[in-house]
C-alpha cells in the first residue's frame, strides 16, 4: 500500500479549516452598501428628471 492520496478524493486543507468559511456578515454589509448606493443613484436620477421637466 502506498501513501498516495488522490487529490480529487481528498478535500483541500482550506476546505476543512472552519476559519476559512464565508463571512456572511461582511457579505450582508456589502449588499446593504450596494443597495444604498443604488437607491442614492436612482434618487439623483429622479431629481435630475424633475429639474429637466
Amino acid at each position: 500500500m502506498t501513501d498516495f492520496v488522490d487529490p480529487l478524493e481528498e478535500p483541500l486543507d482550506s476546505d476543512r479549516d472552519p476559519r476559512n468559511g464565508e463571512d456572511w456578515a461582511a457579505q450582508d454589509a456589502a449588499a446593504a452598501r450596494y443597495d444604498a448606493e443604488r437607491r442614492e443613484a436612482e434618487n439623483a436620477a429622479a431629481e435630475a428628471e424633475e429639474v429637466e421637466d
